[in-house]
């Protein structure tokens, strides 16, 4: 169990983690931005996006950088995830790519390696 269960959960694991990371920075962003989390003195995004709420039309950027800096850091961990969910199988698991050939008895599709 040792050998073939734990090396293969570990990976599972990380990006389930990865998951719970993306919500949780995203609900900390919400909750603060609703009044409801951390309060205004701390900077948080949400916070960030509170105070540039009053001045949307005259300066949108006090808006705008925290909104990227949230979807990148959202996009950077979800890249993560991904690389890290899709690269170790993709790796250990062979290519086989499916041609056509003709032979003496007529065409056939064959799933060589390689």
């Amino acid at each position: 169990m040792r050998r073939h269960v734990v090396p293969n959960a570990g990976g599972v694991l990380f990006v389930a983690a990865l998951v719970q990371l993306n919500r949780a920075i995203l609900a900390e962003a919400t909750i603060s931005f609703l009044g409801l989390g951390i309060q205004p003195p701390e900077p948080t995004w949400g916070n960030l996006l509170i105070g540039a709420q009053d001045a949307l039309y005259t300066a949108p950027w006090l808006a705008v950088a925290p909104g990227v800096a949230i979807t990148l850091t959202l996009l950077a961990v979800y890249a993560l995830g991904m690389a890290r969910a899709v690269g170790p199988s993709a790796a250990h698991t062979p290519r086989h790519r499916p041609s056509l050939t003709v032979s003496g008895q007529g065409p056939r599709l064959v799933v060589s390696p390689g």
